[in-house]
């Protein structure tokens, strides 16, 4: 697994802001999800960063 990118710069700061600006990865409309099961979905979507769960095909 990659090395996560320090964010000790400017711009690694605004990269940051404009994912959290983006909000929540919701789930695939093929996944049909029970909505008690979104509570989970949202906590282990948190455990990554979004660039992480974009980057898996």
């Amino acid at each position: 697994m990659a090395r996560r990118r320090r964010i000790d710069s400017a711009a690694a700061g605004v990269e940051v802001m404009q994912d959290v600006l983006r909000g929540e990865l919701a789930p695939p409309d093929h996944a049909k999800l029970h909505k008690d099961a979104l509570p989970f979905w949202t906590n282990i979507m948190r455990g990554r960063a979004r660039e992480e769960w974009e980057a898996t095909p």
